[in-house]
């Protein structure tokens, strides 16, 4: 099978996404929250959105 450009250009890609994946492992497992870390994260953006909370 020949090899295209576009073969070249999805391996760079994988390398890229494995080389962020390796450099923001850390960052990511630290990241670990909790359903009500979300949550109250998810209140704070549609307020500052301006998105009216669920009626609960």
């Amino acid at each position: 099978m020949r090899r295209t450009p576009l073969d070249a250009w999805w391996d760079r890609q994988r390398e890229k996404e494995a080389e962020e994946r390796r450099r923001n492992a850390p960052g990511e497992a630290r990241r670990a929250l909790t359903r009500d870390q979300f949550e109250r994260w998810n209140r704070q953006n549609d307020r500052r959105r301006g998105i009216a909370p669920y009626p609960f």
